[in-house]
C-alpha cells in the first residue's frame, strides 16, 4: 500500500536535494534516487488533488 509523505520524509528529500545540488557529477545511484523522488512527489500531488476534489463534493 502506498503511504503519504510525512514531514520527516519531506525534510529528508530536501536535505538530499541540497546535497545533490552541491555535487559536480551525478552517478547512476543519484539519478535513480531522483527518479524515485519525482515519482513519490507526483503521487503525493495526485493524493492532494483527490483530497481537494473530495472536499469540494
Amino acid at each position: 500500500m502506498v503511504r503519504r509523505l510525512t514531514y520527516e520524509d519531506e525534510q529528508k528529500i530536501l536535505d538530499e536535494l541540497d546535497y545533490l545540488i552541491e555535487q559536480t557529477e551525478f552517478n547512476r545511484e543519484d539519478v535513480v534516487w531522483c527518479s524515485k523522488i519525482i515519482k513519490k512527489l507526483l503521487l503525493e500531488l495526485h493524493f492532494m488533488k483527490n483530497d481537494i476534489i473530495n472536499k469540494n463534493t
